[in-house]
């Protein structure tokens, strides 16, 4: 039964890390929509354009930037598939979560079911959340491209992105979570995190309960109490 404190203890925070986990992945190799405007183009009508203003230069430059980083994450996440790939992405984490935390290995049989159906439901509760934020995660992630990036090396990117082998690669990377080769090592480390932070609970919730102890107006506080002061 060694296995259950840990299961019952970490639970819903690892469902809250598990979401912290993917959005950060998905961030780091976020897909954006494509668009390359015409802004980029000065009017060709005039004989004698306007000069550029420094200002001007910058803002046209700023959106050629974003117009690239946006351009290569589509090629990384296309619309049409990208929220299967999320939803592979959640499956192989949320398995390689089960068995870190040795889910089969509860020896009851009604625990070890409600544990697993815990897990199977996931998917179904996190995806509608993934829906709703996408969009702000890949928008703010083309901005952070163009923040890490230069104009130039973002062109090198898009470059190799539009090619067969840049594609590939940047379309299945995500996938590789899933390898058998991966998912083995994560689930150790995931395994160990989960022992750092049982030990970490218990001495922070022994911490909190001593100091409530010596502090009783804070315990009444944080329990919707006011406690009367000395003139009352």
């Amino acid at each position: 039964m060694e296995a259950l404190p840990r299961l019952f203890d970490v639970r819903p925070g690892i469902h809250n890390r598990n979401i912290l986990v993917v959005r950060h992945t998905f961030a780091a190799c976020a897909a954006f929509t494509f668009a390359y405007s015409a802004a980029v183009a000065h009017s060709t009508e005039s004989a004698s354009p306007a000069p550029v203003t420094a200002a001007e230069s910058t803002r046209h430059s700023d959106a050629t930037a974003l117009e690239q980083a946006q351009a290569i994450v589509r090629i990384m996440f296309p619309p049409e598939t990208r929220e299967q790939t999320f939803a592979k992405t959640i499956d192989d984490m949320l398995g390689q979560f089960r068995r870190a935390m040795k889910v089969d290995s509860v020896p009851d049989a009604g625990l070890r079911k409600m544990l697993n159906d815990q897990f199977d439901a996931m998917p179904g509760l996190l995806m509608p959340t993934v829906r709703e934020y996408l969009p702000q995660i890949l928008d703010a992630t083309a901005l952070a491209y163009t923040h890490e990036y230069s104009l130039d090396e973002l062109r090198h990117i898009r470059a190799f992105a539009e090619t067969p082998a840049g594609s590939r690669y940047l379309q299945t990377s995500m996938k590789l979570l899933g390898d058998p080769a991966v998912a083995k090592v994560n689930e150790a480390y995931l395994e160990a995190i989960q022992k750092v932070q049982l030990a970490e609970r218990e001495r922070m919730q022994a911490e909190i309960v001593d100091y409530l102890k010596k502090h009783p107006d804070v315990a009444a506080k944080l329990q919707g109490n006011r406690v009367p002061s000395s003139n009352e």
